[in-house]
């Protein structure tokens, strides 16, 4: 993710049909002088614990990235600035052999979603 204004806040999460947070978790990233405008990798730790993991059985497909900006002014660096999003990949790491199993990816370098992987 890049985000091109200092100041400038952007919020990324994993929720369930589109509207619940999995496992509470959003990260927050901010815009600083020192990486503006430049792509900054972000993780989403979702550790299920003891519980099934959430892309087994049929509700793995009612999951969604979400990149989200919010402010209540129409001035700040958030409402002014711009988000780019690149190469992003949704994998899980099994908590017994830390092995990365590809869930979804995408490029971006087509113009549509690509639903395939």
């Amino acid at each position: 993710m890049r985000l091109n204004e200092v100041g400038q806040t952007m919020f990324v999460n994993l929720k369930k049909n589109a509207q619940y947070l999995v496992n509470n978790n959003e990260i927050t990233v901010k815009c600083t002088e020192e990486n503006k405008d430049q792509y900054q990798d972000i993780e989403l730790d979702i550790d299920t614990g003891d519980q099934e993991s959430i892309f087994n059985g049929k509700n793995s497909t009612d999951l969604t990235v979400c990149f989200m900006k919010w402010t209540e002014s129409t001035s700040d660096a958030t409402y002014k600035g711009k988000i780019f999003v690149d190469n992003v990949s949704l994998t899980e790491v099994t908590n017994e052999d830390e092995n990365y199993n590809l869930v979804w990816a995408d490029e971006f370098n087509e113009s549509e979603l690509d639903k395939k992987n």
